[in-house]
């Protein structure tokens, strides 16, 4: 069974990941100027938290949850 090479592969998602990187450091540097520390990372979070479900959701995959009030609340917005 032959092994299939990946390096191309690997090498643009490296590229991809560093250009993101520079993109979203330049944008927040950018946003800090006139918004609070705290705000950009509350909406940061927010953002993220989203792409995730989103992601899960698309993949078709379940969240384990280790607290009741997490089961609750995403049992409430219909994620299952």
């Amino acid at each position: 069974m032959a092994s299939k090479n990946n390096n191309p592969k690997g090498i643009i998602f490296i590229l991809l990941a560093m250009m993101v990187f520079s993109v979203q450091d330049g944008i927040m540097k950018h946003i800090y100027s006139f918004v609070s520390l705290y705000e950009v990372y509350l909406i940061r979070t927010i953002v993220s938290f989203l792409l995730i479900l989103i992601f899960l959701k698309y993949k078709k995959k379940s969240i384990v949850f280790k607290h009741w009030c997490l089961e609750r609340f995403f049992a409430y917005i219909g994620y299952d």
